[in-house]
């Protein structure tokens, strides 16, 4: 009978820690957007909530993050197929100024790039990548941590089907 307890005990710390881990890394935490501390890549800040009034993509990654890379094509296109219908794409890291620029450069990116002056972590991002949708009164309105799947094309239209 006490080895039936132990096994039962163990099961729940197993479901207990299994449950926090996936909450931890793999929901995307709440995000205060008004509190970010971005710069651009020629150092003028960025404010979020300056935006206000269009459809803003946020996209918290790294310059060495295996899906972040895969999926950068992916946001170049689909911002491309959106630019005419009130969406900004932002990509942000809390990596050297120097090393986003070099990044920018490396993948001839069009795509907003933004450092943050407060780390990914202290912010609650504990997996990359990280993807916010804020309507135009800058509330959330997608979230998902991982990377983006499908065509520019299939992604596009997901952001349209979005209900802002």
């Amino acid at each position: 009978m006490r080895y039936k307890w132990i096994v039962v005990l163990l099961v729940v710390l197993a479901v207990g820690i299994g449950g926090y881990l996936y909450n931890k890394y793999r929901i995307a935490p709440a995000m205060q957007f008004s509190t970010l501390d971005l710069i651009d890549l020629n150092g003028n800040p960025i404010d979020i909530e300056g935006l206000k009034g269009k459809k803003v993509f946020v996209n918290f990654f790294g310059t060495w993050c295996g899906p972040c890379l895969h999926e950068f094509p992916i946001l170049e296109r689909t911002q491309a197929i959106l630019e005419n219908e009130g969406y900004l794409f932002i990509c942000v890291s809390d990596e050297e100024p120097a090393k986003l620029k070099a990044f920018r450069q490396r993948v001839n990116a069009r795509i907003v790039i933004a450092h943050s002056k407060r780390s990914l972590k202290e912010m609650g991002i504990n997996s990359i990548p990280t993807n916010y949708v804020l309507n135009p009164q800058s509330e959330i309105v997608f979230k998902q941590v991982g990377e983006i799947t499908g065509t520019p094309d299939e992604f596009a239209q997901q952001l349209r089907n979005i209900n802002y």
